[in-house]
């Protein structure tokens, strides 16, 4: 065997975040932070983690290799996982997460590896690699989630994407215009995704004609929010920025769920000093809060990443 690596990148959600659970639009894009998967020297002394794991087991059937043999688990070389870029070392060495999708970045290093190995140009297969690591990691969630950041990381670039009842729609975004413009800034809190969704899913299934009117209101403001960055407005932008955030605020608040953390509204205030609007990413309470416009990133004593 050929000894390779797979480098798959980090993702930022810029918008859409709950909305796109129920049909509302996303804005997504990678980041320049990479994981990587390659062979080792050796059997490794720990076990893969489970989501890896699952990607290097799961059978691999669909109509596109149905004449290629994919190599299975037990062929497959001892494998090395370097995830070091999605964490940071705190003062007392302590790893944390940032939230920048390393569970959906392992599912897809998993299913890219095998593919590679079984003699296959991956990069013409990005949907492909995207339905099988979907699948994939929609078992793992037991269904939670609506598949955007597996998304963004097997298509490896600026994304919108829809979760539809038929399936789901993806198309490419360009974020050049806004170089420079768009950064992360790391809250030193990682959130806890798989507690939260649940808290929003449960106050969006009730059969409350309010909640339903509410939840209405934030999917149509998560179209006009990817509607702005198509239209490459900064002007539009600033504006379907705050309505989203405020119907997303209004939306959580109602659902019990903590989107907005002490640290988000402390950098909100600074991004407002500046005449930069910030927001939340992901199912929020902490992880990566979103900065645009001409911050002065230097003033800050937090981690920072930018996104275009």
């Amino acid at each position: 065997m050929n000894e390779l690596t797979v480098r798959v990148p980090g993702k930022v959600m810029l918008s859409g975040e709950y909305a796109v659970l129920y049909g509302g639009s996303s804005a997504l894009c990678p980041v320049s932070r990479y994981l990587e998967l390659s062979e080792a020297p050796q059997n490794p002394t720990t076990s893969y983690p489970p989501t890896l794991e699952a990607a290097l087991r799961e059978e691999i059937s669909i109509p596109a290799f149905k004449n290629i043999p994919i190599i299975d688990y037990k062929s497959l070389p001892p494998l090395q996982l370097n995830d070091d870029q999605f964490y940071h070392l705190s003062g007392n060495k302590i790893r944390q997460k940032l939230g920048i999708g390393s569970s959906a970045a392992q599912v897809v290093a998993g299913v890219v590896y095998r593919l590679k190995l079984s003699g296959i140009k991956t990069e013409e297969y990005a949907t492909e690699i995207f339905t099988i690591a979907s699948q994939i990691h929609q078992k793992l969630q037991t269904g939670i989630g609506s598949g955007a950041d597996v998304a963004v990381c097997s298509f490896q670039q600026p994304i919108l994407f829809e979760k539809q009842e038929s399936g789901w729609n993806s198309n490419p975004l360009n974020l050049k215009w806004l170089k420079g413009k768009l950064n992360l800034v790391w809250t030193g809190s990682p959130a806890n995704t798989r507690e939260l969704v649940p808290i929003f899913t449960e106050w969006a299934q009730a059969n409350n004609p309010n909640t339903k009117k509410q939840l209405s209101q934030l999917v149509q403001s998560s179209h006009l929010l990817a509607d702005a960055f198509q239209a490459e407005s900064l002007a539009l932008l600033n504006e379907t920025w705050r309505d989203f955030v405020a119907q997303m605020l209004l939306c959580s608040s109602e659902a019990g769920l903590p989107w907005r953390s002490e640290i988000h509204s402390e950098l909100e205030e600074w991004a407002a000093r500046h005449n930069c609007l910030a927001k939340p990413t992901g199912a929020g309470q902490g992880d990566m809060i979103l900065i645009l416009g001409d911050a002065p990133l230097e003033e800050l004593d937090y981690l920072t990443i930018s996104v275009v």
